[in-house]
């Protein structure tokens, strides 16, 4: 090809005429290198004219077609085009001096296309700097790599995983069907090429040859494109005894040792390490007994790394020697290093052996190490661009910054290569968000900020990340950044390229910024996932509001002001750059430890519901659940766990173990000792808002026998809550289908758009089958314990609490209400129903339960039932104690003023909620550091609580008081509090102090005067003191809905911890 023959060409629009022909054209679908592209915007223009935006990217090593779609229910005509004709029919216009955009023009049947090209994918872009990677690209544009193992050794798998292909190439991995010459190019990741070999097994020893003729004819190929990367040759790591090496396998790698086979790096690939790791932990038996966790960790890593280096390391290096490459690995969530270590090791022996293009490729196409991207990153930078920043005379010379940041931007987001259909990160919008990103941060980061402080970067973001989702008013509330990403807010674009002190800064920040915000979205996003808008927002978002980006902007800003112009060679600019990316990268350990933060299984289910976060993590290791253990927590000893594996495939023996369990404890004759409720935790990411799998199934066979013995009653009468865990990844995707469908769609009327389709999936591809199978109703809930959810968690337990009220019990109904730290109703339900039981409908009467007794005995078992109900993480029992007592009893006393004037009357419309933020916030920002100041005090005022009970005005009205008080006193502590922290002296004298300032408490007084001074003695039955104290306990509840945005609220106002050693 000449030289005049650009890298890629753009179509930025094409035209079809209809010719003599007639017919019409519905729609037009571009295909390039046999996967549709999905532009981010499409339009129909006048007639029969498509533009695409941004323009499509053209190689001139795909295959191009349109597809013509004549009626909305016909089959597409394919229309296939000549790459070859359109780059050569550019290239000659080119060569006689033509303009940069053109027409080309063909034919097909009756039909006329006009293509309209350009060099540039910008449509307003007329600079000719062409990208670092389109050159790269147009050597290698592909990693190739050859992949051989026998049938079932898991070669799909590490492909997926490996690449970010979830189920691409399942359909052309078919058992015993490869064939070694065919590509395999998924649409989700165009960067590499895969082929794929049975391997060696018994009776396939001919497959060697097969295998080495294709190693051979590849490496005399003279373009690095055609040439072959790298071999993975797959071995299933050995548990038990077993031959590694078969006849055919040996003599392949003595090729490979004599140099038979060339330079191509063959990595051996020994899979399923976790299935070893298992054995060892299985045999260690009584060895590990009295060991830590992390102690027997290691002690099972340790022996599995010799079980392997004397099992497969030292047979493989009997035939190929010591320097073969070779890496055990799972796909496993817990061993994402060890594919890391894979892909490293892949990459540097491409590099050594191969070509550094190669190398580069391998590092775009996989889609786990996030270090590799930068490194990769870096090595384009240094090729070309990165080199020019210190000088007006290099490559930037004459050009507009504007077209200098877009060819450095190309540069690094080709090297990420995100699983980007509609092209977001290239698009002209995003460029213009990450501009604007850089301007808001030039604009002066705080004045406390330090830019020598040690920063951890991925928890950071991570922090920022989950205040942003918290702060939503719905899960899938648009996310608001502070910038613009439609105007372009930095003046400085326009100007030609200078290396002045305020380019040089915007630009070094430039490149910064743009790769730790790849870097959030790499940790936000599963690899296989399509890229969305909302996906990009929060990652900048997230970058904008946490201490990383000012610290970045600091370390920019020093160095540019501390060197001259003479002193910026453009060495040291290189490695001020390269130091500066290095410095901000998101360390492995980081990754895997914000990923195991934003995860939901039964763990995260069981903590969020009962407030113990952090307590029961280590207890519940996969794999290490014995049903019979029962599980406490210190912070919340109201609800004993048991736990149970599952029944996965493998596991199915379970069922009789949950069966035996579960009739042994139903013939056990204590309700403490009976079985109150399962729940039965499948994971939605699996079930349903992925496009169900092929063959994939909701119900395995041991869950298939689970519910046999559900539906004909062989598991008595134990309630049996499904539980579809990670519904917040259920709405996410359907968010990101929404697409411009949403367009011109309020927020609200977006969010109910999206929760209507959400149920509609969940019920389609979960619910529905599973009440198939079962033909009854079966009680399920979707849930999720991120920000924003809490709702569905309340569902799931108000949904418990009815079936074992239903099925089991009252008393264990009872303590449901009491174990669960999530609904704040169900606690006030509970004090209600513990108070009918007894002392509440005693009120009105002296020759009760409370005659001759004291009014302080009698107030002491009414605090103490209500106090027991709520559950608190009070181990100091602060809450039982006299002072906290005397604390509300005297509130009652001090709101009690005597009768309430004329004009004084309970408001209709009081918000219990917003009233009780508004006076507590008001207290913590006059407070904040301070102890807070009581209008009351914690010693005895009220005289007359020594006093024997008497049912008359006085001591009615003030037991009705204390009872309604001391309620919303501890809804509103349950706002102030988080669930799972102890409860300290000062956050119950906010909420005290907040309940006595609020408009809330002189409501309260003011209704049970008049209840009590408009009736007689005569008319106080016990039935209407009760239903009267029951009407008023409802009456000021708060909504459980709204307690996560009050806790917002008095959150941002500072924390609630004060001063510590505080008193009463």
């Amino acid at each position: 090809m000449a030289n005049t023959y650009p890298c890629h060409l753009y179509i930025a629009e094409i035209s079809v005429g209809l010719s003599k022909w007639g017919k019409n054209v519905h729609s037009v679908e571009a295909w390039i290198a046999n996967s549709p592209v999905k532009a981010a915007n499409t339009k129909r223009r006048i007639g029969k004219t498509w533009t695409f935006v941004p323009p499509m990217k053209l190689s001139i090593q795909d295959s191009f077609s349109l597809h013509l779609v004549y009626n909305k229910n016909d089959q597409p005509d394919r229309v296939h085009f000549d790459v070859n004709d359109i780059f050569r029919a550019y290239g000659a216009h080119a060569a006689l001096g033509g303009p940069e955009k053109q027409k080309y023009c063909t034919s097909h049947r009756n039909f006329n296309f006009v293509l309209r090209l350009s060099k540039n994918s910008s449509t307003d872009q007329t600079s000719d700097l062409l990208p670092a990677t389109d050159e790269i690209f147009h050597i290698c544009p592909r990693f190739r790599i050859l992949v051989t193992g026998k049938v079932g050794v898991g070669k799909s798998s590490l492909i997926e995983h490996a690449f970010g292909v979830q189920n691409a190439l399942a359909s052309n991995l078919e058992r015993g069907e490869a064939k070694i010459d065919t590509e395999f190019i998924s649409p989700q990741n165009n960067r590499f090429v895969l082929h794929d070999s049975k391997g060696f097994e018994p009776g396939e020893e001919d497959n060697i040859n097969i295998v080495r003729e294709f190693i051979e004819r590849r490496g005399k190929m003279s373009d690095l494109r055609d040439q072959l990367h790298a071999v993975w040759l797959c071995f299933e790591t050995p548990s038990t005894g077993g031959r590694l090496l078969e006849t055919g396998t040996g003599e392949f790698l003595k090729l490979r040792h004599e140099g038979k086979l060339g330079n191509i790096p063959v990595i051996v690939v020994f899979t399923k390490y976790d299935r070893l790791i298992d054995q060892v932990d299985y045999e260690l038996g009584p060895s590990g007994d009295g060991l830590s966790d992390n102690a027997i960790k290691e002690l099972v890593k340790g022996r599995a790394e010799t079980k392997l280096r004397e099992v497969c390391i030292k047979p493989l290096e009997e035939f190929a020697g010591s320097d073969i490459p070779h890496a055990a690995i799972s796909t496993k969530d817990d061993y994402k290093d060890s594919l890391i270590r894979l892909i490293q090791i892949t990459e540097e022996h491409v590099y050594k052996h191969v070509a550094a293009d190669a190398s580069v490729m391998a590092s775009i196409a996989q889609r786990v190490d996030h270090g590799l991207k930068i490194k990769a990153s870096i090595n384009v930078g240094k090729r070309k661009y990165w080199n020019g920043l210190a000088s007006c005379a290099g490559v930037f010379k004459d050009r507009t910054a504007g077209a200098c940041i877009y060819v450095v931007h190309t540069d690094i987001v080709a090297v990420w290569n995100f699983n980007d259909p509609h092209r977001y990160l290239s698009s002209k919008d995003f460029r213009t968000l990450v501009m604007n990103t850089v301007e808001k941060l030039e604009a002066g980061p705080p004045a406390s900020s330090d830019p020598g402080n040690t920063i951890k970067v991925g928890l950071p973001m991570v922090a920022a990340i989950a205040g942003i989702l918290t702060a939503l008013a719905a899960p899938a509330a648009p996310i608001v950044l502070p910038i613009a990403a439609s105007v372009v807010l930095a003046k400085w674009i326009y100007d030609v390229y200078q290396a002045s002190h305020d380019h040089l800064q915007r630009f070094i920040s430039y490149i910064v910024d743009l790769t730790i915000i790849l870097q959030v979205l790499h940790l936000l996003l599963d690899k296989d996932k399509e890229l969305s808008i909302r996906a990009i927002k929060l990652a900048v978002a997230a970058y904008l509001d946490s201490l990383v980006s000012v610290n970045v902007h600091i370390e920019v800003g020093e160095y540019v002001r501390r060197s001259t112009i003479r002193d910026r060679a453009d060495r040291d600019i290189l490695d001020k750059v390269t130091q500066l990316v290095n410095m901000h990268s998101i360390g492995i350990g980081e990754i895997f430890a914000v990923r195991e933060e934003t995860g939901v299984g039964k763990s995260s289910l069981i903590e969020h519901a009962f407030g113990v976060k952090n307590d029961l993590v280590s207890n519940l290791k996969p794999g290490e659940a014995e049903i019979d253990t029962e599980f406490i927590s210190p912070k919340n000893n109201r609800f004993v766990l048991h736990d149970s594996k599952g029944f996965e495939p493998g596991e199915e023996d379970n069922v009789n173990v949950v069966q035996q369990f579960i009739e042994r404890r139903g013939k056990m004759s204590d309700l403490k000792n009976k079985l109150h409720a399962v729940w039965w935790s499948l994971h939605l990411d699996e079930l349903c808002f992925e496009t169900p799998r092929t063959g994939g199934r909701l119900l395995e066979t041991g869950t298939q026998d689970f519910l046999n013995l559900r539906q004909n009653g062989k598991l008595g009468e134990i309630p049996i809550i499904v539980v579809f865990t990670k519904y917040d990844g259920l709405i996410n995707q359907v968010d990101f289908e929404l697409g411009p469908s949403g367009d011109g769609l309020s927020d609200d009327a977006i969010n109910k758009l999206i929760k209507e389709r959400a149920a509609k999936r969940l019920h389609e591809f979960c619910i529905g089958p599973l009440e198939r199978f079962v033909k009854s109703d079966i009680p399920h809930a979707a849930v999720s314990s991120k920000g924003g959810y809490e709702d569905s968690l309340i569902r799931l337990i108000k949904m418990t609490e009815q079936h074992v009220y239903e099925h089991v019990a009252a008393d264990a109904s009872v303590m449901a209400s009491v174990a669960q730290r999530m609904d704040l109703g169900l606690n006030i339900k509970a004090s209600i129903n513990v108070g009918k039981r007894n002392y509440w409908t005693k009120l009105a009467s002296s020759t009760g339960a409370f005659k001759d007794s004291t009014a302080e005995a009698c107030l002491h078992v009414l605090h103490t039932d209500i106090v027991a109900v709520w559950n608190f993480n009070d181990p100091h029992d602060y809450l039982s104690s006299q002072d906290f007592r005397t604390l509300v009893l005297n509130t009652v006393d001090t709101l009690d003023v005597g009768p309430p004037a004329a004009t004084a009357k309970p408001s209709d419309t009081i918000k219990v909620g917003l009233s009780i933020v508004e006076a507590t916030t008001d207290i913590l920002k006059a407070e904040l550091t301070s102890p807070i100041m009581m209008p009351i005090v914690a010693t005895i005022l009220a005289k007359c609580i020594c006093d024997v009970y008497e049912a008359f005005h006085n001591d009615l009205q003030r037991f009705i008081w204390y009872i309604v008080d001391l309620t919303i006193i501890l809804q509103t502590l349950h706002l102030v509090s988080d669930p799972d922290k102890e409860l300290s002296i000062r956050v119950i004298k906010l909420a005290v102090a907040a309940y006595h300032r609020s408009s809330v408490s002189g409501d309260v007084h003011l209704r049970v005067q008049e209840y009590v001074g408009k009736s007689t003695i005569k008319d106080r039955a016990e039935r209407d003191v009760s239903e009267k104290v029951i009407e008023l306990v409802n009456l000021y509840s708060i909504d459980a809905k709204e307690v996560s945005g009050l806790r917002q609220d008095i959150r941002a106002v500072g924390s609630v911890d004060g001063p510590s050693g505080e008193t009463w």
